[in-house]
């Protein structure tokens, strides 16, 4: 192990604060990164239903003022 390796060892194990501190930074970062997979995913399911399933058209407008009257 590396000096700053066995630094960072010795101070987690030595101060419990930190190593409390360290274990709940890293869950949160980890938790936080999930569910921002969690919403990608999610949302790009819905785009594709909403697009691809639910919003079928069947007649289209068009409004054309120099169109001539018939």
């Amino acid at each position: 192990m590396s000096f700053s390796h066995k630094v960072t060892a010795r101070n987690l194990f030595r101060y419990k604060g930190r190593m409390l501190m360290t274990i709940i930074g890293v869950a949160g970062a980890t938790a936080l990164m999930i569910t921002g997979f969690g919403i990608r995913d999610s949302l790009n399911t819905i785009i594709d239903r909403q697009f691809g399933q639910i919003s079928q058209y069947d007649l289209v407008t068009v409004y054309n003022p120099n169109a001539e009257k018939k």
